[in-house]
């Protein structure tokens, strides 16, 4: 059996760069040994990188894929209207519910 354990030490928006030097803060702090330098570099070097990054714009809502809107029309007998107004996401769940109900 392997179990991984992590501790979270910081939970930001990664764009800018605000939250890799609070990390970049927190590891200096540690003992020095090989691996806080390491960690350093790498928290560093997400940081760098971070500065250059814009946040993407959301992605619209996706409409359900055609076959998923026959599958809920002809197999979970839900009418076509309520379906193609729904997100894809949506959609998925509402197959994921009428299978998971059983028949």
């Amino acid at each position: 059996m392997i179990v991984d354990i992590a501790e979270i030490w910081a939970v930001s928006a990664r764009s800018g760069a605000e939250v890799y030097l609070e990390m970049a803060r927190r590891v200096a702090g540690l003992a020095d040994s090989p691996a806080r330098r390491s960690l350093y570099a790498v928290v560093e070097r997400l940081g760098l990188q971070a500065k250059n990054m814009a946040p993407r714009p959301p992605r619209p809502p996706t409409r359900p894929e055609p076959w998923l809107v026959d599958r809920l029309v002809h197999t979970a007998g839900l009418a076509r209207e309520h379906i193609e107004a729904m997100t894809s996401e949506q959609a998925v769940d509402a197959w994921t519910e009428f299978m998971m109900r059983g028949r």
